[in-house]
């Protein structure tokens, strides 16, 4: 893990993605909603919620971000999701939690 403002999201992120590309998507999924969890907790206790109040805008584009990586491993129970889109919203989650560091 490095250690910078996200780099604790970066690394459950990278488990994550290493999960789902084992194929325990059971396993992805779950951390998917521990690494949200952790996200939205932070706001509540001041943590990175100091980015939500001095870069709101930055704040609202890594949520989405995370959600857009989170959402279909957690839905994943029903159908697997597409590995290139899963990939691209990896990335792209990566790309806006370098934006905070």
């Amino acid at each position: 893990m490095d250690n910078t403002k996200m780099g604790a999201y970066r690394a459950l992120a990278q488990v994550i993605y290493h999960d789902f590309q084992k194929g325990d998507l059971a396993t992805a999924a779950t951390l998917a909603r521990v690494l949200e969890r952790l996200w939205d907790k932070a706001e509540d206790y001041g943590g990175d919620a100091a980015l939500s109040r001095k870069n709101h805008e930055l704040f609202d584009e890594i949520d989405k971000a995370m959600d857009q990586f989170v959402e279909p491993l957690v839905e994943s129970k029903t159908k697997a999701p597409d590995p290139a889109k899963v990939k691209a919203a990896f990335n792209m989650y990566l790309e806006k939690l370098r934006l905070a560091d």
